[in-house]
């Protein structure tokens, strides 16, 4: 991997669960200069919610209005 392309990947860090840690469940990805994360969420009565899972999407560019 070149140097550019190293420096121009992130890390984003999971939302916070309302489970404590299990197994399987995602804390960081590390992503391009051009994408987002879409974090998928599992649920359980007993135990709450996690983040177990992400989809690497394309980054939507935010459009600003002239001031």
């Amino acid at each position: 991997m070149a140097e550019d392309e190293k420096a121009a990947k992130r890390t984003v860090m999971a939302p916070s669960s309302t489970s404590p840690m299990s197994v399987g469940e995602v804390l960081s990805v590390e992503v391009g200069a051009n994408e987002d994360v879409e974090w998928v969420w599992s649920h359980d009565r007993e135990r709450g919610s996690s983040v177990t899972g992400f989809r690497i999407i394309p980054r939507i560019a935010e459009h600003r209005s002239p001031a």
